[in-house]
């Protein structure tokens, strides 16, 4: 009977290792199955995605659209700096980093595989898509010496290194920012906005990003007022500043569409919203170098800036 029990035993050893082997397996192919390989010399827009939870996204992966093949991928700066991955849902969710850019568990959903198809169908150039925002952040959290913005920094550079250094021809690099809440809830000036906002994108230009395109924040349900003069920032800064494109004013009729998870988060339908008209107005802008017209919801008003810029094709 004790030599049957030990045969058993041994047996059930047996199982499990050849059990874990097989998932090791499986894993490691799985693994191997998303990595992207594209043709050498292959034109990309590089872009990093900024701002705080609402860029992070709340929202739902499952209702988020799937990317068109060929028209993204990101280049996981922090958890895998050797290869690119096709962008999936929750965009972003391995890419913390402790003590700098690090959203834990935040990230279940975002805007950027609805982002990235609309660009791609505009512009015909696929996205290197890099995830480097932060839920609850100020402006006064991303300063120069803070830990935000060399984060940011240290992942753009690692996504341009890679890139070049894989044959892949970077046509145009790019920030799309998304953030203010919480400057709204600290009720930062306009002024202090504007001047904060410009010192981060200059650190971002030093290092060769050359725009930076605006999503402009939504309303707090609660205290529908109480986001107005970061809203009123971001709307004359795209307007007196050639390094500021505003591709999206969308976010303040969340509410009215009853698309907000919260008083401040918005769901999955509103962010693929949010970056179906983002992506295509940007794309817009890089093909005709000039800035997109758009209905302002919080003023009922139809948005331009006229500025122009010159076309690379």
């Amino acid at each position: 009977m004790k030599k049957k029990n030990r045969i058993i035993i041994l047996l059930t050893i047996l199982l499990l290792v050849v059990t874990g082997a097989l998932v090791f397996v499986l894993f490691e192919n799985r693994n191997k199955n998303k990595e992207v390989t594209l043709s050498e010399g292959t034109e990309v827009d590089l872009v990093m995605f900024m701002g705080q939870s609402n860029m992070s996204g709340t929202g739902d992966s499952d209702m988020a659209p799937t990317v068109i093949d060929g028209a993204g991928y990101e280049f996981r700066a922090i958890s895998d700096p050797t290869k690119l991955y096709p962008i999936e849902e929750p965009f972003g969710e391995y890419e913390n980093k402790e003590g700098a850019v690090d959203d834990k568990d935040l990230k279940t959903g975002s805007l950027v595989s609805s982002f990235v198809n609309s660009y791609y169908s505009g512009s015909g150039v696929p996205v290197i898509a890099v995830s480097a925002s932060a839920g609850g952040s100020t402006l006064h959290s991303w300063r120069k010496d803070g830990t935000l913005l060399p984060d940011a920094v240290n992942r753009y550079n690692t996504a341009k290194s890679w890139l070049t250094e894989n044959g892949y021809v970077i046509r145009h690099s790019y920030m799309v920012w998304l953030q203010g809440e919480s400057d709204g809830n600290k009720q930062t000036s306009q002024e202090e906005y504007i001047s904060s906002i410009k010192d981060i994108v200059s650190v971002m230009q030093e290092n060769g990003v050359e725009k930076c395109f605006i999503i402009r924040i939504g309303i707090r349900t609660e205290e529908p007022g109480m986001y107005d003069t970061i809203i009123e920032a971001q709307t004359e800064l795209c307007k007196n500043n050639e390094d500021f494109i505003l591709i999206s004013t969308k976010a303040v009729e969340l509410d009215t569409l009853g698309l907000m998870r919260d008083e401040v988060h918005y769901t999955q339908g509103g962010l693929n919203l949010i970056g179906e008209e983002a992506g295509a107005n940007m794309a817009y802008y890089v093909k005709t170098g000039m800035s997109p017209e758009l209905y302002d919801y919080q003023n009922e008003d139809v948005y331009s800036d006229s500025k122009e810029a010159e076309v690379v094709e």
